[in-house]
């Protein structure tokens, strides 16, 4: 390469950053980041247990951030079995041991929040439609939706 050749250094792995804007920025002291994983391990009831929380501390690093896997917005946008949701109470209140366990350890969580639309799971709670269903020619163009009765 030529000594004057204009080159880009990209930022080591290990360096800090920070996410967001001026109010509450989330700032890591490295760019490790754990991908959300969906393990479908909180039962029926879509609350993280003890065993969850277990599964982000021991993954939670000092200054890391760890992202949720995909975690139920409404119950008719649940999508399989067994994964969490952050709809109630009592759901929400089952993961503040989760959040605690990855803070205690200096890491940072964000949710993944998750609503699988029309694909829901069929033992779903409700039966009520998420979506309706727009029909669309041969040339791929959307139809006007067509009225139920």
């Amino acid at each position: 390469m030529a000594p004057n050749a204009n080159t880009t250094t990209a930022p080591s792995l290990f360096s800090a950053i920070t996410l967001g804007g001026k109010e509450d920025p989330v700032k890591l002291k490295h760019r490790v980041a754990l991908a959300p994983l969906t393990r479908v391990r909180t039962g029926d009831a879509g609350t993280p247990t003890d065993l969850v929380a277990q599964y982000y501390e021991q993954r939670a690093t000092d200054g890391g951030l760890l992202i949720t896997e995909a975690t139920n917005i409404s119950p008719t946008g649940r999508g399989y079995f067994g994964a969490p949701g952050i709809f109630n109470q009592n759901q929400i209140e089952s993961w503040k041991p989760v959040t605690k366990a990855i803070h205690d350890k200096g890491g940072k969580v964000f949710v993944q929040l998750w609503h699988t639309g029309r694909v829901g799971h069929p033992l779903k709670p409700t039966q009520r439609t998420v979506a309706s269903v727009l029909e669309r020619d041969s040339h791929g163009q959307r139809q006007e939706p067509r009225r139920h009765s």
